[in-house]
């Protein structure tokens, strides 16, 4: 969890990278935990809407998160706990089933930047940014700063390579 994250970092500053839940109370819960766990600078992740489907990792079952590897900031929150019938413990496929379903929304616009903005005080960074009007809409909405990101490649199939798009999005 977070939590430990932050003790285990000391003095350091600290930046959350935030995958943004598709059920606002646990994303603000998220907001909530990471302020007090004292970090300070919010960068929001845009570049994987969606799990990739990569046959390879299916074909070797490597799917993590239905072992519940990487959920660690899901279990542990008590908005997320607050939606599953038994405690994460008594039925642990019911909160992957559930993580699962509420890992990443497509469908966030740029007006959902607002719900970012009136839950975090500190600078907000958008991760994934590969277009200039899109920096340019960043900015324009009150964000402190981007990412230009494809996520490494991984998740996003056919984009454009975050190297290819860094100088227009610079100008």
């Amino acid at each position: 969890p977070m939590e430990q994250v932050a003790e285990a970092m000391g003095g350091a500053e600290r930046w959350f990278q935030l995958y943004w839940a598709k059920d606002r109370e646990v994303t603000r819960s998220f907001l909530d935990r990471a302020k007090a766990a004292g970090f300070t600078a919010l960068f929001v992740t845009l570049d994987t809407p969606l799990l990739a489907w990569r046959p390879r990792d299916l074909d070797q079952a490597y799917l993590p998160f239905l072992h519940g590897v990487g959920t660690a900031n899901y279990f542990s929150d008590p908005a997320f706990q607050a939606g599953l019938a038994k405690p994460v413990h008594e039925d642990p496929n019911a909160a992957v089933l559930h993580f699962v379903g509420m890992f990443a929304d497509p469908g966030k616009t740029w007006p959902d930047l607002a719900f970012l903005r009136e839950n975090w005080d500190g600078p907000i960074v958008l991760k994934g940014i590969l277009h200039p009007d899109d920096a340019r809409r960043a900015a324009d909405a009150g964000m402190d700063g981007v990412v230009v990101s494809n996520h490494g490649g991984r998740q996003v199939a056919g984009s454009v390579a975050a190297a290819d798009a860094l100088p227009r999005v610079v100008e």
